[in-house]
């Protein structure tokens, strides 16, 4: 999408700077909209294939985590208009949004010991709302590139 559109001129630092800001708003609680989610379903399989379904099913629990960053991360692929590089940034953003969820599947203990503790909701509140603020940032430095 990006080469074919990429001649727009300064269309896209707009677009991204945009989306930045929506996003960055959601994560801030400013702006409140709720994405559509399949919550009923639920894996009864064992095995490997128990495993993707279990997998598939935590991909449609954490969409409304991940939206923000990843709706920012698409629009700016999209303004490169390179497949490769957005390749590798898409590859990068989904070892970064496992990488705990591994940690814990292989630390079943230490994972126990997160989810018990009385800080957690705290400490992800203040991670929301910093990665509200850093998104938003960023689309200032859009913005800004731009002029």
């Amino acid at each position: 999408m990006g080469r074919m559109v990429g001649d727009v001129g300064k269309f896209w630092p707009y677009l991204v700077a945009g989306v930045c800001l929506v996003m960055g708003l959601h994560l801030l609680d400013i702006l409140k909209f709720d994405l559509p989610l399949v919550t009923a379903w639920k894996p009864q399989k064992a095995g490997p294939l128990g495993a993707l379904l279990l997998g598939l099913l935590f991909g449609v629990v954490s969409t409304p985590c991940a939206t923000p960053i990843l709706a920012v991360l698409l629009v700016y692929i999209a303004s490169k208009g390179n497949l490769a590089y957005g390749g590798l940034l898409l590859f990068l953003y989904a070892l970064g949004h496992c990488f705990l969820i591994l940690i814990a599947g292989t630390s079943m203990g230490l994972a126990k010991r997160i989810i018990e503790s009385k800080g957690l909701n705290v400490g992800l509140a203040y991670l929301r709302k910093g990665s509200g603020v850093l998104i938003i940032l960023i689309g200032f430095y859009f913005i800004w590139l731009v002029n």
